[in-house]
């Protein structure tokens, strides 16, 4: 993580954050020993830094590859393929 998060407090933030544990619904403590809850919010911040990460390899290592493409950012899947659906026909426009 200290390659792809350059704030230090950030990586201090993060490193409490996994070690916190998980409160359950009775009001016990319960320790974590490894990994971090699937669908947690610092699952989320994880996942996008590591994409981030190898989004960028693949660029760096497959430039050919992504000639063409499109980066599209939404909120949701229905958002994501309405924005698609736009640049696609924007782009078949431009290239005649």
């Amino acid at each position: 993580m200290q390659l792809r998060v350059g704030d230090p407090r950030m990586l201090t933030r993060m490193r409490r954050w996994l070690k916190a544990g998980v409160l359950r619904p009775d009001g016990a403590m319960e320790a974590v020993e490894c990994g971090t809850l699937q669908g947690g919010s610092i699952s989320v911040l994880l996942s996008n830094v590591y994409l981030h990460y190898a989004e960028a390899r693949s660029w760096k290592q497959h430039p050919q590859a992504h000639g063409d493409a499109v980066k599209v950012i939404s909120q949701n899947p229905p958002d994501a393929i309405g924005r698609l659906l736009v640049e696609c026909r924007t782009l078949e426009l431009a290239t005649g």
